[in-house]
């Protein structure tokens, strides 16, 4: 993603209130965080490049210009990995932070498990 010489505190911002809730326009975010149009319109249109959020046309039930509704995609899934002394835990996290699945291991110091007791390599 090209984000030129916006600051990465304004590019964190406005994804967070793009995936935050849904059905955002651009006028919506800029509103919310403060950045211009220009900025929030950048951000969003590299955010949707990367398929990280997905951007709807509102119906045309107005007169003017049509709005794009904002939105995280929910196809769009991390997989996050957490090592600890006693164990581990693997989860897979959607694009706004809410936990999909999850699967808790432990190690007994040499081998680690999940919670069915299937075995892992150390």
């Amino acid at each position: 993603m090209e984000f030129n010489k916006i600051s990465n505190e304004a590019v964190m911002r406005i994804f967070r209130d793009a995936v935050t809730s849904s059905y955002k326009t651009r006028a919506d975010i800029s509103e919310h965080t403060g950045y211009s149009l220009a900025t929030v319109g950048h951000v969003i249109d590299e955010l949707a490049k990367a398929g990280v959020i997905v951007q709807t046309l509102r119906s045309a039930s107005h007169s003017g210009r049509r709005s794009r509704y904002i939105s995280p995609n929910k196809h769009y899934v991390s997989a996050v990995f957490s090592l600890y002394e006693n164990g581990f835990n693997f989860s897979l996290v959607d694009v706004s932070g809410n936990i999909i699945s999850s699967c808790p291991g432990k190690s007994d110091g040499i081998l680690y498990y999940d919670m069915e007791l299937k075995k892992f390599t150390s």
